[in-house]
């Protein structure tokens, strides 16, 4: 599945109806915004339903991880740990959109927020 494929079928699992538009443009064309949305708005992107998961992956496990500006590139969760629990704001989507993980920025007296979920 390419990465615009998995992003998709991320958006239409687990994104709220309201924002998967939104999210998919943003993903695609303005990568920067949508990270900060990570760090800053993340409950208008996911139902608080997901909020406190613990990350679905195993080391191997193929994913696509949000580099602000950058974009999403393709990785495996082992790849990952320099980034995961440092409270800079990250989305990790698995390679096929059926599982991610989400911290939100953290802040001076407030610790990031994180959502997750996966099959």
């Amino acid at each position: 599945m390419d990465s615009k494929s998995a992003l998709e079928a991320f958006a239409q699992r687990y994104v709220v109806a309201d924002f998967r538009d939104r999210f998919l443009h943003e993903a695609l064309k303005r990568p920067e915004k949508l990270h900060s949305r990570i760090c800053h708005s993340i409950g208008d992107l996911f139902p608080a339903s997901l909020a406190g998961a613990a990350a679905p992956f195993s080391s191997e496990d193929p994913c696509l991880v949000l580099e602000g500006a950058g974009g999403f590139r393709a990785t495996t969760w082992a790849a990952l740990p320099r980034h995961v629990g440092l409270g800079e704001g990250l989305l990790v989507v698995g390679s096929d959109g059926s599982r991610f993980y989400a911290e939100t920025e953290a802040m001076k007296g407030s610790p990031s927020v994180v959502y997750g979920h996966g099959s």
